[in-house]
């Protein structure tokens, strides 16, 4: 992975093309082949030069381990032009780690004090920005809905909890938000009409 890492960035850098490469595995690699990474180098730099940002995945073959297969993602984002190229590095077995970290972040906003105080006040869904917490871009929008539901407390005052998370590949910022299924129905009802109206995605 560390060859992978400079050879990304030393072509990256030589094309003056500057982004933003987190790789992306299950667990690390013994060994990434020559022609491997400079078909991986290959794609990236293409991909990054026709700013086609997001994730791509390649197969390691490994016909020896218990897995003969290992997923590798490569995920670009746009970088500013002064900010140069930079390749992380992440192992896929951290990410329910920080995962945990981003949803207990959620859960702490639901206990601020003035938050609360304010959802006693008036029908409230709370947005918290996760885009700078931990790893959250790596659970899709989709996904957040369905947790959010299972971490909402059934004694909450807010109607429901949500999330909103900007990426450097993509101009819109996607929200997702669950409601609480025993909050008062006429709440429900705006809510839901609410997330029709923005076309967000909504789990009860």
């Amino acid at each position: 992975m560390k060859d992978l890492e400079k050879e990304l960035t030393s072509t990256l850098d030589e094309a003056g093309l500057p982004a933003i490469v987190h790789l992306v595995c299950r667990e690390r690699p013994l060994e990434i082949k020559k022609d491997v990474r400079e078909a991986i180098v290959e794609e990236t730099l293409t991909r990054v030069r026709n700013r086609a940002w997001g994730s791509a995945v390649t197969q390691l073959e490994r016909p020896w381990a218990a897995t003969p297969q290992l997923a590798l993602t490569v995920r670009v984002f746009e970088a500013p032009a002064e900010a140069g190229t930079s390749v992380v590095v992440e192992d896929g077995f951290e990410l329910s780690g920080h995962l945990e970290d981003v949803e207990g972040q959620v859960l702490a906003v639901l206990n601020d004090e003035q938050k609360v105080k304010q959802a006693e006040a008036r029908p409230t869904i709370l947005l918290v920005d996760i885009a700078r917490t931990g790893m959250s871009w790596m659970r899709s929008p989709m996904s957040w809905a369905p947790r959010l539901a299972e971490l909402l407390p059934d004694d909450t005052p807010f109607v429901g909890v949500g999330v909103m998370l900007q990426t450097l590949d993509n101009a819109d910022v996607p929200i997702s938000f669950a409601l609480r299924a025993n909050a008062d129905a006429a709440d429900l009802d705006a809510a839901k009409k609410l997330a029709v109206d923005l076309g967000l995605t909504l789990t009860e």
